[in-house]
């Protein structure tokens, strides 16, 4: 591998010591054996894991390391999230936590990870399968919504937990485009997958032809992101809303610039107090994206 930039030192703000140095054939927390690399982000790098206890495939999310005084966010809405028993429906159409803990370092950095169940793409990646963007196709624009409306009302009814937020850290470990101030967005709607074949070809594929690769020292390898080849025609499951890194427990919350221009909501506008109806108003927001 050359001297030029390379995933995640792509970043304009890339620090090596930021991230956790993971390799492949790694166990974290021994138990979650990393098989390939799915993708980064600014504040976290996504990696394709085998459960050894269950035998099943999982990802595991693994943070930056967490500053000091610093409240990860995404890892307090579920922890509050995991006290709550509900029957609510629109539990089911958020993205479950398996398991959520600190990985600490020798030299006492801490690592927040979350271990989830693997998903298919992004509707912001759906959108672009092609050679060229497409409009979602409107049977699942509609699955879609309804499958957000309904995580809001539970997020917002039972849980009292407000999806959108100042983004501070971008939070995209599929994608890195598409970045704007709002945590909810098409990029944050992840399809469940149908055809579970895609995770042993994955596995095949990572032994058959390993991924490239560029070793920076003994510690430190930076991988290639793999991602799950498409699945059978027609196999795209539910959505599901995903990524909790901006999340509000609470509301109202004190003004903030939590929406890009066009689409503030009119409490961002005024500069007064918001809760949970921004998160309203950005869905609505998000799907006249699906053009």
């Amino acid at each position: 591998m050359s001297s030029s930039t390379f995933e995640e030192e792509s970043i304009p703000s890339y620090d090596p010591e930021e991230f956790y140095p993971i390799h492949l054939g790694d166990r974290i927390k021994s138990r979650y054996q990393v098989i390939g690399k799915l993708g980064y982000g600014a504040n976290s790098t996504v990696w394709f894991c085998r459960d050894v206890q269950s035998g099943k495939y999982v990802v595991a999310k693994v943070y930056l390391r967490t500053p000091v005084g610093w409240t990860n966010r995404e890892k307090a809405t579920y922890e509050h999230l995991a006290t709550l028993t509900t029957k609510h429906p629109g539990r089911h159409n958020i993205r479950q936590a398996l398991d959520v803990f600190d990985i600490v370092r020798s030299n006492g950095d801490v690592h927040v990870c979350l271990v989830h169940p693997p998903l298919q793409s992004t509707l912001f990646a759906f959108q672009r399968l092609g050679s060229t963007p497409r409009a979602l196709p409107e049977e699942l624009a509609k699955i879609a919504m309804k499958s957000l409306l309904e995580a809001l009302d539970f997020l917002h009814t039972e849980a009292h937990v407000t999806h959108c937020g100042t983004e501070n850290r971008i939070d995209c470990p599929l994608e890195i485009t598409n970045v704007s101030p709002t945590d909810l967005k098409l990029s944050n709607i992840m399809l469940r997958v149908e055809d579970e074949g895609i995770f042993a070809d994955y596995e095949r594929e990572e032994t058959l032809a390993p991924s490239v690769r560029k070793v920076i020292t003994e510690e430190r390898t930076i991988y290639a992101s793999r991602p799950f080849r498409r699945p059978r025609a027609h196999a795209y499951g539910v959505p599901v809303l995903c990524d909790f890194g901006e999340a509000r427990i609470g509301a109202p919350n004190a003004y903030a610039e939590i929406q890009p221009e066009i689409y503030k909501s009119p409490e961002i506008l005024m500069q007064f107090e918001w809760g949970h109806a921004a998160d309203i108003w950005n869905a609505a927001c998000v799907f006249t994206e699906r053009s």
